[in-house]
């Protein structure tokens, strides 16, 4: 807002009446542009490690999921196969 009201200044000529020139108010405006920049510029940064953050504690509660990488080929037919064992179902027919 205090740049639009400086740049409206600039070129309306009020500044005469305040008694400033136009490297004044230029200062004034490269210095607002420059804020804002490094404003928006922190808050991405804050944003950014904050959802970092998010992520990581979401990745730690997480399951994390075992490769097979070193497993026989059969390994799976196994423990299927133990599970299947050890299941006790009964089907009554009658």
């Amino acid at each position: 807002m205090l740049t639009f009201y400086a740049a409206l200044a600039i070129e309306t000529g009020v500044m005469v009446d305040f008694g400033l020139k136009d490297a004044g108010m230029g200062i004034f405006l490269a210095l607002c542009a420059s804020s804002i920049f490094v404003l928006a510029a922190w808050f991405g940064y804050k944003k950014m490690s904050q959802d970092r953050q998010e992520i990581i504690a979401r990745l730690a509660k997480s399951v994390m999921l075992e490769k097979a990488v070193e497993y026989t080929d059969t390994k799976f037919k196994t423990t299927v196969d133990a599970i299947q064992n050890s299941m006790v179902v009964r089907i009554n027919s009658g």
